[in-house]
């Protein structure tokens, strides 16, 4: 050396050591290699031992599911190698699942015999996942998009739409399912829609580091879901019962295939277009069907029957089969008031001078002592009905109607009618359920000076007519043959009918009932009920109840309104409306005039009740009307003063019962008042000419041009036409 020192010698283990690095590589520390591992081991004994070295590599497969020792024992004595240290050191570098302690035990019996050993040995096994479920469909094919998206499915090339057989089978209307008809597939008890394989749930595995191996992926699988179970250990979807198979997010359904009237008294089997493979209808399918839905009364299957054959043979059947039927409930028969006489009023011939022949007209109806008047039969309970699926369905019970009898009638009661008879000879007098046998007072020509003014509590007749000046007062219905003169006044508590018109300026008539005439001239009138005019009506004021119709008679004139006002409450009717030099004609709806008289006496007693409420909660100090402030106001009194307030406070209670009553009532009449404003039509056939004014409720209109037929009404509170 240059150095002239002498180099130490080395033992023969590090000699050993240093040229195994030169065979095999520098050491594992410095390389850093996790797929190769050098163990050392070093036998230093007394100074004749040799020292061997072993070089062993482990090999994992790339799915990291077996792991194998590869080695190479170099010549020498046998080793100490247990399989305990082989284990130790392999749970060291990560190996952990998976190991084969017989494989383990035999390496390390091969390294403690063998003098030189080279091989490879499995010691490490990991547990593969297992595979996922599949699925098989017998008969349906599902439909997937570009992303693998499921978009639909088919059976052959027929698409099915589910959304559609969904619908009419819960529709309450026949005519949607009549409309509709999608095509479907039927299906039977027993009959399967879809087949697992494999485990039913996959479990993940470990590889030999013990590293978790997911399950790989699957295709979504179908659930059970209404009519559906699961059979053979749960590898199989099967119907459970007659009907239409329906998917609804991979949950597999059979839907019905009875369709039930909203009345639940008819049931029928929906017999909609098949696809390919379906199954023919069996009737022992459709019993089972009708039991499950829990329909038990009225079942008949002779149409099914008939049916059946069809789809046997021509796949014509009907697609609504009647398989149930219920019996409708008979509602029992309202109360009935029939006279033994013709009511009705006929119209009378129209002359050709436009007046009313009223020898025909059947408005009065005389009797003699003890003749019958009417029949009124009582309600019925009627017979109750039974739905298809056993239940009783109630029936109505018949309406009962109030008669009241007036002066003249009586009234013999039998176990199932009752019967009304004249008391005395007379004409009848009826509106509705109100009867009465009154005299008939009558005049033999004109109302004059012959006869002075007419006040009658009875059925009034005049053969001639009501002259200028004069009045008349009726309490039951009236007949004047002749006409209402200019000044003439006339009030009848009943029905009117006069046989020519009502004539002139200052005349004034009055009727509570209806009325009928063949014109109307400058006069003023109020209808409680209808009003008909024959002919026409020239600058009348005209106020009525119901509803107002000027009719086209035979004459000139028939069914024009020229100048003036008609106003009615629920509808009017004419022919022609002004003319081309009349522009001063008005058509008006407005609200009942009993109902706003009805609505002017609610205001005013609210008033009262408001004011009179003010004064009191004044007079007691009050700030409010709560049970706070009056227990305090009676704890502050004592003796004759509590006595004082509590008479003070009951009147208090007295008058806010009865405003929140009258708040009821005005909320009640005006929405009887807006809802008969919403029915109102004015009509005009003919003629509307221009200038010439509609009211309706608030609202005016006035229209600029000349019109043809045309129809008012009134459309969220505007007048419109057409």
């Amino acid at each position: 050396m240059k150095d002239g020192k002498k180099k130490k010698a080395r033992s023969i283990a590090e000699l050993d050591i240093s040229f195994m690095e030169e065979l095999y590589g520098a050491s594992s520390e410095a390389r850093g290699d996790d797929d190769n591992i050098s163990l050392r081991y070093a036998s230093v004994a007394a100074e004749v031992k040799k020292a061997e070295e072993v070089k062993i590599r482990v090999r994992v497969e790339p799915d990291g599911l077996q792991a194998f020792l590869v080695f190479v024992a170099v010549r020498g004595d046998a080793l100490d190698f247990s399989s305990e240290k082989l284990a130790a050191l392999l749970k060291e570098h990560g190996i952990v699942h998976g190991l084969l302690t017989a494989a383990i035990d035999g390496v390390a019996e091969q390294l403690h015999t063998s003098e030189e050993w080279r091989g490879e040995v499995e010691i490490a096994r990991g547990t593969p996942a297992e595979s996922a479920t599949g699925v098989e469909y017998p008969f349906l094919t599902p439909i997937f998009g570009a992303k693998r998206e499921l978009s639909g499915w088919k059976i052959g090339e027929t698409g099915l739409s589910f959304l559609e057989l969904q619908d009419i089978l819960v529709s309450p209307d026949m005519e949607e399912v009549n409309r509709l008809r999608p095509k479907a597939r039927l299906v039977r008890p027993g009959e399967v829609l879809a087949c697992f394989n494999g485990p039913l749930q996959p479990k993940p595995g470990l590889d030999v580091y013990g590293r978790l191996i997911p399950v790989g992926s699957s295709t979504l699988l179908p659930e059970a879901g209404d009519g559906v179970e699961l059979l053979e250990g749960g590898r199989q979807l099967v119907a459970k019962a007659l009907g239409y198979l329906s998917i609804n997010n991979f949950v597999f359904s059979v839907l019905s295939p009875l369709w039930v009237a909203p009345d639940r008294l008819t049931a029928y089997y929906v017999n909609l277009p098949g696809v390919a493979d379906s199954p023919v209808l069996k009737l022992e399918d459709l019993a089972s069907a009708l039991e499950e839905k829990g329909i038990c009364f009225g079942i008949d299957l002779t149409e099914a029957t008939k049916n059946c054959l069809k789809l046997n043979v021509a796949h014509s059947a009907d697609l609504m089969i009647p398989v149930a039927q219920g019996n409708a409930p008979r509602p029992g028969l309202d109360a009935k008031l029939k006279f033994a006489f013709d009511t009705e009023k006929k119209a009378g011939e129209i002359r050709e001078n436009d007046t009313i022949d009223l020898r025909d007209r059947n408005l009065v109806s005389n009797v003699k002592k003890d003749d019958l008047i009417a029949v009124k039969s009582l309600p019925t309970k009627g017979d109750d009905g039974q739905s298809i699926y056993g239940e009783v369905i109630k029936a109505s019970v018949g309406k009962d109607m109030v008669v009241t009898v007036g002066d003249g009638v009586q009234v013999q009661k039998k176990s199932d009618r009752i019967l009304y008879h004249a008391k005395k000879d007379g004409s009848v007098l009826q509106n509705g359920g109100n009867i009465a046998v009154v005299e008939l007072f009558y005049i033999d020509g004109n109302v004059d000076y012959s006869t002075g003014n007419i006040s009658v509590q009875k059925d009034l007749h005049v053969d001639g007519s009501v002259l200028s000046g004069f009045q008349v007062m009726a309490a039951g219905n009236a007949i004047i043959n002749g006409s209402v003169e200019i000044g003439a006044q006339v009030h009848v508590n009943g029905n009117l009918t006069v046989a020519n018109g009502i004539i002139g300026e200052g005349t004034r008539v009055i009727v509570q009932g209806d009325l009928r005439t063949m014109f109307i001239q400058d006069a003023e009138l109020f209808v409680g009920g209808d009003l008909w005019v024959g002919s026409y009506a020239f600058n009348g004021s005209i106020r009525v109840g119901g509803s107002a119709f000027v009719q086209r008679g035979l004459g000139t004139s028939g069914g024009k309104v020229v100048g003036g006002i008609i106003c009615a409450s629920k509808e009017i009717e004419v022919s022609t409306v002004g003319s081309p030099t009349n522009s001063h004609t008005i058509l008006a709806i407005q609200p009942d005039p009993l109902r706003s008289i009805q609505l002017n006496k609610i205001w005013t007693t609210l008033r009262f009740c408001e004011e009179n409420i003010a004064k009191i909660i004044r007079t007691l100090g009050l700030e409010d009307v709560t049970p706070q402030a009056i227990k305090k106001l009676l704890g502050q009194a004592s003796g004759v003063q509590r006595e004082h307030c509590l008479k003070i406070l009951q009147t208090l209670s007295t008058l806010i019962k009865q405003q929140k009553s009258l708040e009821q009532d005005d909320e009640k009449v005006k929405n009887e008042i807006d809802e008969n404003l919403s029915r109102a039509t004015i009509r005009v056939t003919s003629e509307f000419f221009h200038g010439n004014q509609v009211q309706m409720s608030n609202r005016r209109l006035v229209l600029n041009q000349d019109y043809g037929s045309v129809t008012f009404r009134l459309e969220k509170g505007e007048i419109v036409f057409s």
